[in-house]
């Protein structure tokens, strides 16, 4: 999970694809993830996280849509 929140923080910055709109959505989730990853690390797994992760992930596939309207 800490690999695939710095991509998502990372990656928007280093390829400029995408309108800004895009990259920003896809920095604020990639922080998403980072913060419910150290979260897991410092209280453990729970459905809570799973939970945050997964809706995160449902947004990054929504959200183009959902922007764009």
């Amino acid at each position: 999970m800490p690999a695939v929140s710095v991509l998502l923080l990372v990656m928007p910055m280093a390829t400029q694809a995408g309108s800004k709109d895009t990259q920003i959505n896809e920095m604020l989730v990639g922080l998403v993830v980072a913060f419910t990853a150290g979260w897991r690390v410092y209280r453990g797994g729970s459905l809570r996280s799973d939970a945050v992760v997964g809706l995160a992930g449902v947004w990054l596939l929504v959200a183009p849509f959902v922007l764009d309207a």
